[in-house]
């Protein structure tokens, strides 16, 4: 099954269309969120939840974070109330490794 999501009316906070961004799954105490950064056009973090079916924009975040395109997200979960994400590469000449704590 596929559920389809869509904000009529531009009612509820929800992020813009992007491409060139990266997203990974994160899996807390609250249930599954869907973490999406950056990409062209755009230079924001949005986390979905997925149980609630809401969007969140996330500030305070590094530039060398939301700079970047084309880049690669991983999780890790160092505690059970702790992830990292993971933020390497992408087209805007990082070659560092940058980390956002969750």
């Amino acid at each position: 099954n596929c559920l389809k999501l869509s904000n009529p009316g531009g009612s509820v906070q929800w992020p813009k269309g992007r491409f060139a961004h990266s997203s990974v799954l994160i899996n807390t105490s609250s249930g599954p969120h869907l973490l999406v950064v950056n990409g062209i056009g755009t230079s924001d973090i949005w986390i979905f939840n997925i149980k609630n079916k809401s969007w969140k924009e996330l500030f305070y975040v590094p530039n060398n974070v939301t700079n970047r395109r084309y880049h690669s997200l991983s999780l890790w979960s160092v505690t059970p109330t702790t992830n990292w994400i993971v933020v390497f590469g992408g087209n805007m000449s990082y070659t560092d490794t940058a980390v956002i704590e969750l």
